[in-house]
Parts: structure tokens; C-alpha cells; sequence
């Protein structure tokens, strides 16, 4: 056997989503994958009801011809340990290469241990996410955008940082694949020069079957996990502005989200006198979101973390122009004016950007343009590429 795939993933993130929909494209002779059980029962769950019938059969398949392993606990000590016993596993089974998509610290370091050939895909730059303020290098970089994107104290940064330093440590020596040309950017700005492989493309994206829609009834939208550091505050104090300058505009909030952040943004919503303004849709199905995201004129990204967003690219292919703070995850990967990019954290520029696209009716032309670029993006190109990356590391 040539490859052993191990994931822990438990939810659809966006990035375990781009997981799912790859690995279904490898030639299914050649791979095992490997997944906790107890991570396998939750994941099979959240795809029972939110995946459409057509994707849920295939994630499905794959998931019930995984191999599984024993149940994984939480706790550094516990990952690295976990990280040991799937190297085991897979030397047991003879593969010639362990293959982790996730960037994670503490699984690689059990993976070091063992002294098996293997490597991690990173869909994020690891510990800090991303970059949103790129003033400085090296721990003062670090030191800021933990502050920015985070909220985080000193001694939680100082602790974040010992876990990026046992990342280099963890991955030294080892050919790393990445999803977007910012994560080796941001990382060598941190100070950390690896062996990186941009695969490219990155991501893909299924074609929206509601993109010519033109009776759009929702002005601006927001389409992420919910949760602070994607935005979600500053997309409802960019509302709040947008309704005193255009009374009647209809705005929606669309994502998962877990009890606890939804309360919260609900409040916040309170507080900003806006709840009866905004539509909240949490935790819709696939095609409940591409529907709504093809009723939209626009999608207000103001995220801090990302590599190369998935949303995003829906959000094109559905003919829905984007205003995103120019993070190197949007600057580096979306050249494209169906993407506006305004200045990370200025909500005033988001707000003229946004008033501008709806008063003067661009959203229409700029939809046109997002959609021709989201046709570049096929999950088969991506898988093809992926999987002849990794071959290439068998030689």
C-alpha cells in the first residue's frame, strides 16, 4: 500500500470538507485511511445532516471502508502519543508514506518519534492561522496578530508560541504541502523557512446550480463558521453603518455556529439595535446555503483567519461578488475585482466598498467576473494534483 491517510476530524470545517471531497477522488486501491472511531461516529453524524444526498453517499463509502482506530482522548500528551500509535499502525501495514492533512503540532511530534516517512498538509498557517496585521517579523509578528486575531493575554501568546517553535521543531526535515502560497509567505515571515509544497490549485469548488439567479433579495450576506476570528463582529457593526445610509437593507448571517456563539451574536446584534434587521440562518445544509448565497448581492467577509476560503470561492461560483479584508489568504488568491479588498480591521472602507456596490448596482457585472474565476476550480484538478504530490514524495 502506498499511502495511509490519518485524520482526527470530528466536524465540516471548511477545511475538513476540502478533505472529504479530495479523498474521495484518490484511487481507492491505493490509500487506507485511518480515523478514531469515536471521531468517525461524530463526523458521520454532522454529514447525515448537512450533506446532500449525492455527497453523503461518497463520504459515506469512504468512511465505512476506513480503518479504525482506537478512540482519541484530548491533551497534547495524549495527541503525541496518538501520533506513536498511528505510525505503528501504519508501519504494520506497510505504507510507504504517512499522510496527515491537518497542521497540527503534537501528532507530528509522535510521528517524529517513530521515524516513519510522512507528511502534514497545511490549510492554515499552524498556531497563529494567519496574518492579518503584517507590520514586523518574527516573535513580534507572532506576538501582534495573537493580540489582533485572538484577543490572547501574554502568557497565552508566549504559551501559543512554544507550541509554533515544537511545530519547527516537529517538521524540520520534512516536506510539508500546503493549500495557498500565504502559509509559507507568513511563515517565513515568522522566521520559519520550511519545505513547502504549494499545491495549486489549492481548493475547489462545485458548480453553484442557482448561479444565474438575478432576483436577489438579500443585500449583504455573511457565509463562515461563526466565530470571531472569521468576522462575524465586524460584519454586524459594518450592518449596523450600512442600514443609517440605506434604510431598507435586508442582511443575513449565515454559518455554523454552537450554542454558545450564537448567543453571543445574537447579543451583539441586541446591543447594536440591528436583531430584527438581520436574518440569521445557523447551521443550514448545503443547499440551503448555496441558495441563500444566490439570493445575495454581495457577501461581507471581514475575516482574520484563512488560507485560501472555501466560502469565498462559493460565494463566486454563485455569481455573489466578496468584500474581504486584504489578508494574504484573500491579496495572495483572489485576483479578482469580483473580490474587493479593503483594509484589514477598517470597517469605514468596508462600508463605502459595500454602499458603492449597491447603490451604483455593480454587484451584477462583479458576479459575472467571480463566477468566470470560480471556473478554474474543480475538485478534480485539485485531487489530481494532490495525489501526484504525494507520489512525488515517494521518490
Amino acid at each position: 500500500m502506498e499511502l495511509a491517510i490519518f485524520t482526527p476530524m470530528d466536524n465540516l470545517t471548511g477545511g475538513n470538507y476540502r478533505i472529504l471531497k479530495v479523498i474521495t477522488r484518490f484511487p481507492h486501491d491505493k490509500y487506507l485511511l485511518f480515523i478514531p472511531k469515536n471521531r468517525k461516529n461524530k463526523l458521520i453524524k454532522e454529514i447525515s445532516s448537512f450533506i446532500n444526498i449525492n455527497e453523503k453517499e461518497k463520504f459515506l463509502e469512504i468512511l465505512n471502508h476506513a480503518l479504525e482506530l482506537k478512540d482519541l482522548k484530548s491533551g497534547a500528551l495524549n495527541y503525541v502519543n496518538y501520533g506513536k500509535y498511528v505510525a505503528r499502525t501504519a508501519q504494520e501495514h506497510k505504507v510507504s508514506l504517512l499522510y496527515f492533512p491537518h497542521e497540527h503540532t503534537y501528532f507530528p511530534l509522535g510521528f517524529k518519534m517513530s521515524h516513519i516517512k510522512w507528511t502534514e498538509l497545511l490549510q492554515l498557517t499552524p498556531v497563529v492561522g494567519a496574518l492579518s496585521i503584517e507590520d514586523g517579523n518574527g516573535f513580534q509578528l507572532f506576538y501582534k496578530n495573537l493580540r489582533n486575531n485572538y484577543n490572547y493575554g501574554f502568557i497565552k501568546v508566549m504559551k501559543s508560541y512554544l507550541r509554533f517553535k515544537l511545530f519547527q521543531y516537529a517538521t524540520n526535515g520534512v516536506t510539508l504541502l500546503a493549500v495557498s502560497a500565504s502559509i509559507p509567505y507568513e511563515l517565513s515571515r515568522l522566521g520559519v523557512n520550511a519545505s513547502i509544497k504549494v499545491l495549486n490549485p489549492g481548493i475547489g469548488v462545485d458548480p453553484c446550480p442557482y448561479a444565474n439567479n438575478r432576483d436577489r433579495d438579500i443585500d449583504v450576506i455573511f457565509f463562515a463558521r461563526i466565530t470571531p476570528e472569521k468576522g462575524i463582529f465586524d460584519y454586524l457593526l459594518i450592518v449596523s453603518k450600512l442600514i443609517k445610509i440605506i434604510p431598507n437593507l435586508k442582511a443575513a448571517v449565515m454559518g455554523f455556529a454552537s450554542d454558545d456563539m450564537k448567543a453571543k451574536v445574537l447579543s451583539k446584534a441586541i446591543e447594536l439595535g440591528i436583531r430584527d434587521r438581520v436574518r440569521f440562518i445557523f447551521n443550514a445544509s448545503r443547499d440551503e446555503v448555496l441558495r441563500n448565497l444566490s439570493r445575495s448581492k454581495i457577501m461581507i467577509y471581514p475575516t482574520k483567519l484563512d488560507a485560501f476560503p472555501l466560502s469565498v470561492l462559493e460565494a463566486l461560483s454563485c455569481g455573489t461578488p466578496v468584500i474581504a479584508y486584504a489578508i494574504p489568504a484573500i491579496r495572495l488568491n483572489y485576483n479578482t475585482d469580483a473580490v474587493i479588498k479593503v483594509r484589514p480591521g477598517n470597517i469605514h472602507d468596508a462600508v463605502d466598498s459595500a454602499y458603492n456596490v449597491l447603490t451604483k448596482d455593480l454587484w451584477m457585472e462583479l458576479g459575472k467576473s467571480g463566477l468566470k474565476f470560480s471556473q478554474k476550480y474543480d475538485w478534480d484538478t485539485v485531487a489530481k494534483t494532490e495525489w501526484n504530490t504525494l507520489l512525488s514524495l515517494l521518490v
